[in-house]
């Protein structure tokens, strides 16, 4: 139903839908506790992480770096530090969005999204926490190779919350305005997250 309102507002809107790349587009992650059970759903770059009791933490939905080409192509650029690095690789981001719903998945009105739809359910039992986040909450790293610090998001996150996380990340970003260190295409990403903690 999302999906399709997307599609009708783009209508309404006069967006041409025959060109990907002006598609609006969105991700979404979802949860609802129910029958001592958390019911999942996510689709795209919106992720949903686990905490349990043990100590032990998981990705209860698959991370798909759709960008990882682009992010590469801009640390080589930040290390011989040219300006607007955004504007030069134009072009690769707009190669990126034309690969929505065939290489990853976003809720962008075409009928293809829903092969990208991923979801599920987990008992409740072990778990202590259960975060819902935006890419925006992904720490930033120096090599874009290397993978998501997942160790480190946890550990903020039980020792002060979202706020801590988000506090750290801005840390790293307020003295990389040129996104020259921590290659990204903008200094700070869009946050929106959830934590819901068992007690």
């Amino acid at each position: 139903n999302a999906n399709n309102q997307i599609l009708e507002y783009m209508k309404k809107e006069r967006v041409n839908i025959n060109q990907k790349e002006a598609l609006w587009s969105t991700s979404a992650a979802v949860v609802r506790l129910k029958n001592g059970e958390a019911e999942f759903f996510n689709i795209g770059d919106c992720l949903i992480l686990a905490i349990f009791k043990n100590g032990f933490h998981k990705l209860l939905t698959p991370y798909i770096d759709h960008d990882l080409e682009t992010i590469i192509k801009w640390r080589k650029l930040a290390n011989k530090r040219i300006k607007n690095i955004r504007k030069v690789l134009e072009p690769q981001i707009i190669k990126v969005r034309r690969e929505t719903n065939i290489k990853y998945g976003n809720l962008n009105g075409e009928k293809k999204t829903i092969t990208f739809f991923v979801f599920g359910k987990i008992p409740l039992e072990n778990i202590k926490s259960i975060i819902i986040f935006t890419d925006g909450l992904f720490i930033p790293k120096v090599n874009p190779e290397e993978p998501e610090n997942w160790d480190l998001f946890v550990k903020l996150y039980q020792e002060s919350g979202l706020e801590g996380i988000l506090r750290y990340i801005r840390s790293l970003e307020k003295n990389d305005q040129n996104c020259w260190k921590y290659p990204r295409t903008k200094q700070h990403d869009d946050i929106a997250a959830i934590g819901i903690d068992f007690l």
